[in-house]
C-alpha cells in the first residue's frame, strides 16, 4: 500500500485549477542540472489519467506551453 503525506494531497485538490508549480530558493533545485538555489523551476501539473500512454497529448500540450 502507497500513503501520500496529507499535504501532497491537499495539493493535488488545489492543483486541479493550477497548471504549474513553481518553487524557488530551495536546495533542492541544485541537484537539477543547469540549476541553482537562486533559480525559478517551473514543474507543468497535467491531469492524471490510468495509463501512461494517455498522458502523451496532455504532456505535449504542457511542453508547448512551457
Amino acid at each position: 500500500m502507497l500513503l501520500f503525506p496529507v499535504p501532497i494531497i491537499l495539493f493535488s485538490f488545489v492543483s486541479e485549477i493550477l497548471y504549474k508549480w513553481q518553487i524557488t530558493h530551495m536546495e533542492m533545485i541544485k541537484g537539477i542540472k543547469g540549476h541553482g538555489y537562486y533559480d525559478e523551476l517551473v514543474v507543468p501539473i497535467i491531469e492524471n489519467t490510468a495509463y501512461e500512454y494517455q498522458l502523451t497529448e496532455s504532456f505535449a500540450k504542457a511542453v508547448c506551453f512551457f
